[in-house]
């Protein structure tokens, strides 16, 4: 069975405390913006932090993937009518349980209604004890079609520990094709086994390659996905900041860096007046359904009220302020827009007890 590390455990408590939204169908937390987030801010994080330290994150994301997954099984288990008689199969024989239509809609209808992507158990081998998932329409790759490499290893080990946790069997998966490679579909193949696999690491060539074309997917008005529009659930979004916020002590710096970096690329050819410049960030926000912004300046300081904000809106409070990539991301813009440097403060945060979040610069 995979290990659920003590860090891991501190990280479900975490979600209590936070208040993390559930993968499953509850009231709409954000009334004006609606509980969907551009799919291209889970990427640029994703992608950007994968940038600063392949080894290190690509073995992190996979394990911290395994337990979204469990998580979400175990929210799953807790809605489905599972018989005695289906109980008792899942201890005998659990590659089974993969042809039972309640599991198979546990494993994949789960991720399509938070359109994180469309999961279809392809192939299952109860003599090996190996299935297959082709995913369509993810959220990581789709759209990124010459890249040239395999990168949804995350994604992977979502649906390895979801399987895990419905059928409690360990299972790891291994990625054997990508859109971003140029395949049609991407797709994992899955088997019995508690070993952790031999993950590719994407070297930084291919990462900037990637980081690129997510720059360009900021601005551009081009759709991404056909089906399920280019729109995650902030569950999917909140639960994988949340295990990045919290994988070292120093990950504020990070996510901060990694949003500096962002906002600074892509205002950097804004034009016009400095109040038409705070006009198209926040406007960006909104598009993009990060959050609702209100800019107030005075010579040169500058506060900045978010509301609606896609990483802790749902949140009870936690004692943190954890907006760090959205600090950053202001940071990076003010940079661009004003040719000074600013540094960006969160001093209020919905995490933190507070009715929205606020920023200031200092």
């Amino acid at each position: 069975m995979f290990e659920t590390l003590p860090e891991y455990v501190g990280y479900l408590d975490t979600f209590k405390k936070l208040g993390v939204r559930p993968f499953k169908e509850e009231a709409i937390l954000r009334k004006r913006l609606g509980d969907y987030v551009s799919i291209v801010v889970l990427r640029d994080i994703l992608f950007s932090i994968l940038l600063l330290s392949p080894q290190k994150y690509t073995s992190f994301l996979y394990s911290w993937g395994k337990f979204i997954g469990n998580q979400a099984a175990k929210q799953a288990k807790s809605t489905l009518k599972i018989t005695t008689v289906t109980k008792i199969m899942t201890m005998l024989d659990p590659i089974k349980v993969l042809e039972i239509d309640i599991y198979r809609d546990a494993i994949t209808k789960n991720w399509v209604s938070v359109k994180s992507f469309i999961p279809t158990i392809s192939y299952v081998d109860e003599r090996t004890k190996v299935f297959r998932i082709r995913i369509d329409e993810c959220d990581e790759a789709w759209g990124l079609y010459h890249i040239g490499k395999k990168i949804c290893f995350f994604e992977g080990a979502i649906m390895a520990g979801n399987t895990e946790g419905l059928i409690n069997t360990p299972i790891n998966a291994i990625e054997t094709k990508c859109v971003a490679r140029g395949d049609e579909y991407c797709e994992f193949f899955c088997s019995f086994t508690p070993e952790f696999p031999d993950l590719e690491i994407i070297n930084k060539k291919y990462l900037e390659k990637i980081k690129r074309n997510i720059l360009s997917e900021f601005k551009t008005e081009e759709k991404i996905r056909k089906k399920l529009g280019d729109f995650d659930h902030i569950a999917a979004l909140q639960v994988t900041y949340l295990g990045l916020w919290l994988s070292s002590p120093g990950s504020h710096t990070v996510l901060y860096w990694i949003g500096k970096t962002t906002g600074e690329k892509i205002f950097s050819e804004l034009k016009g007046s400095l109040d038409d410049k705070l006009k198209r960030f926040s406007e960006l926000f909104k598009k993009l359904k990060i959050g609702l912004l209100e800019l107030k300046r005075k010579d040169d300081k500058f506060v900045i009220v978010e509301r609606d904000c896609a990483f802790t809106s749902g949140a009870s409070n936690f004692g943190k302020r954890i907006c760090s990539y959205t600090a950053g991301m202001i940071s990076g813009f003010l940079n661009s827009a004003t040719n000074k440097t600013y540094n960006v403060i969160e001093t209020k945060c919905i995490a933190n007890g507070n009715d929205h979040c606020e920023f200031t610069t200092m």
